[in-house]
């Protein structure tokens, strides 16, 4: 059993929990994210996305001139500031000089109220009653990339998505719950709490009381997903970690919490005879900041098919 490198191009299947170093734990304060940048911004093509079920999202995207049809686009998705627009001036320096399409969705709070309809994916209405598939926020991921394919006139044919935080939450819940027939490569970075994959737990921490059962899960773990972690993003007292007794059983703070969610189902593929395709991957030195796990996510996502990054 291999132990994974701490190392921005670390990206190891299978790999040992143990012996993970990190930095002192930080005391916790309240900062506000700083502000989207207003020069990078003017790089962005704002519009509307409008071609689905559910409510209108505003998308920020950028595409380099004549980019390859065999690279991906790179969809972001952002935190529970609803702050599309941030997340896109921290992450097109990096689309900029690794030559890759960005698009980061902005699910707005008006739209999308409260992680239900964000995080969790929109699966449910305000009483708790399943809506119909089309209308699940997982599933404008599609409809957004080919809608965006048409505007940039490119002929990109898939793309990744990243998540970090509540970005991080969503990401891996769509996998599960609508994986989308154009994404060829998912990273969750940092998220607060997860859905564990057992049958058993209640949604959104488990898939009891949700329409997912043993055959979406078999999908799950079989899917190319990476859980990466910041190795400073381990603060149990961080302002903003979720504290319902459910998530603070999955772990103190977010890095065992997404320690412990890939040992889940690497466990679980193990005792069902199942494929597993989920990698474990770690940011040296990084908290809970998805500027600077940016680069360590490029690296996974861009890392050729099959091999590492």
């Amino acid at each position: 059993m291999a132990e994974i490198a701490i190392s921005r191009r670390a990206v190891l299947a299978g790999a040992s929990l143990l012996g993970v170093g990190g930095p002192a734990i930080a005391q916790s304060v309240r900062v506000p994210p700083p502000p989207a940048d207003p020069e990078i911004l003017k790089l962005a093509d704002r519009w509307t996305f409008t071609d689905w079920a559910g409510p209108p999202v505003t998308m920020f995207s950028w595409t380099p001139a004549n980019p390859r049809p065999d690279t991906p686009a790179i969809f972001v998705m952002h935190g529970v500031n609803r702050d599309g627009d941030r997340y896109f001036t921290e992450w097109q320096p990096v689309a900029a000089a690794r030559g890759f399409p960005l698009n980061t969705p902005q699910f707005d709070a008006k739209g999308f109220p409260s992680s239900r309809n964000y995080n969790h994916g929109r699966i449910k209405d305000e009483n708790g009653v399943l809506r119909p598939r089309s209308q699940w926020a997982f599933s404008a991921l599609d409809g957004m990339f080919s809608a965006w394919r048409r505007r940039a006139g490119v002929r990109t044919r898939r793309f990744h998505l990243f998540g970090h935080s509540a970005g991080a939450q969503f990401a891996h819940r769509a996998l599960l719950a609508a994986p989308p027939r154009l994404l060829a490569r998912t990273v969750s970075a940092n998220a607060g709490f997860y859905t564990w994959p057992a049958l058993e737990r209640a949604w959104p921490h488990g898939l009891a009381d949700s329409p997912f059962g043993a055959r979406a899960l078999r999908t799950w773990l079989a899917a190319d997903m990476t859980v990466l972690l910041g190795t400073a993003d381990n603060d149990p007292d961080h302002f903003s970690l979720n504290r319902e007794p459910a998530s603070v059983a999955q772990g103190p703070h977010r890095l065992a919490r997404g320690e412990a969610f890939f040992a889940a189902g690497r466990d679980l593929a193990a005792a069902r005879g199942w494929r597993f395709g989920w990698k474990l991957a770690y940011a040296q030195g990084i908290g809970h900041d998805n500027a600077r796990m940016a680069p360590f996510a490029a690296d996974v996502l861009l890392a050729p098919a099959g091999g590492h990054a």
